[in-house]
């Protein structure tokens, strides 16, 4: 008789596992849709700028000294990522076709786009664009593009740049001026 009592309430329990977990997740699911569509975003999560840092970069941001903790360059083809980040801002550079040094423009259609947003934080982000508007420029000083795994410590870019970003989906422009790189590369192709 005891026997059947304790299976009786292990059936019980079984029971209401089911109906505890739907409860739980009840609870959870919104939670979870509030932290994804939150105006600063996920409260945890790795950012871009925890990463190994290639190089150096260094620019004022609306008057403000910023100098990113994480800097790299990425080749592809003939187009040239630069991306930089302090864990707060993150700055994403995209030149193309890079056929050496030279001084590229978003005006001449050399930039294709230029984007500083918050690092992990939220939706808040600024651009300087051939469609979307802004300006600015980079003069690459040095571009040694890696051509083999071999050469990719060898290979480098450096250079200056400045842009007026205008909002995205904020309000307000940036202005970055007396921006300096120097970096190598974490990813290319031929």
């Amino acid at each position: 008789m005891v026997e059947r009592t304790r299976r009786e309430e292990c059936i019980a329990g079984a029971g209401f596992a089911p109906v505890l977990l739907a409860f739980i997740l009840l609870l959870i699911a919104p939670a979870c849709r509030r932290g994804s569509s939150s105006p600063t975003g996920p409260s945890v999560g790795l950012k871009w700028c925890h990463g190994l840092s290639l190089g150096t970069m260094r620019a004022t941001i609306d008057g403000t000294t910023w100098i990113p903790v994480r800097v790299s360059a990425n080749s592809w083809s003939s187009t040239l990522e630069l991306i930089a980040s302090d864990c707060t801002y993150q700055l994403v550079v995209f030149l193309g076709p890079v056929k050496g040094p030279g001084t590229y423009t978003v005006a001449g259609g050399d930039i294709s786009i230029a984007t500083l947003g918050m690092d992990g934080q939220g939706p808040e982000a600024w651009t300087a664009n051939p469609t979307q508007g802004g300006s600015g420029s980079v003069t690459l000083t040095d571009f040694t593009k890696p051509t083999t795994l071999e050469n990719i410590y060898q290979a480098k870019v450096s250079g200056t740049f400045s842009f007026v970003l205008v909002p995205i989906n904020t309000t307000g422009t940036k202005a970055i001026t007396d921006g300096s790189f120097d970096s190598g590369f974490a990813a290319f192709s031929p």
